[in-house]
């Protein structure tokens, strides 16, 4: 299996939001977590305009909350970063997570688990927009995970869980 986490940016909160940028890391949940640097990475920076044409929706309070002053920095290394369409950004994620490297034929989706921030809204959102496009998830419904409940349950136990 491979593992995916996936962590969006958009400008809304709702399963149509326009997405403004897609990060994930492939990891091995059995790995070592001090080599996450030699994690294979995918970052992209999407083309709000290019969102339209699959009705991904902005919503003014989310883009006013990027404009506040906490969050400077992030809006800024944005905007510094080249833009794709979003349909090159979720073909180029489509390829990447399919990709074994070695030049063998590309995984099969039920091989990928995709570890979203919140069981509503990264993999949902990846999915809605695959479907407005046409097209499909590179992983399959039976493989979203919940990236923000696992942390929220590792804190909340810490002290109770034997790989502190």
């Amino acid at each position: 299996m491979r593992h995916v986490s996936l962590d969006l940016e958009t400008w809304g909160t709702n399963p149509d939001a326009a997405i403004i940028s897609i990060g994930a890391v492939i990891f091995d949940p059995n790995g070592d977590p001090a080599t996450f640097r030699d994690w294979n990475k995918f970052h992209v920076a999407i083309d709000p305009a290019t969102t339209k044409q699959f009705n991904r929706q902005f919503d003014t309070g989310t883009l006013m909350w990027w404009m506040h002053a906490d969050r400077r920095e992030s809006l800024d290394q944005w905007l510094a970063m080249p833009k794709v369409s979003l349909d090159e950004a979720l073909e180029g994620f489509r390829s990447w997570v399919l990709d074994r490297g070695d030049g063998a034929p590309q995984m099969a989706n039920d091989q990928v688990v995709v570890w979203g921030n919140g069981s509503t809204f990264d993999n949902v959102l990846m999915r809605e927009s695959y479907r407005a496009m046409g097209s499909y998830a590179p992983w399959s419904f039976r493989n979203d995970r919940d990236l923000r409940t696992l942390k929220s349950f590792a804190s909340q136990y810490s002290d109770a869980l034997l790989w502190k």
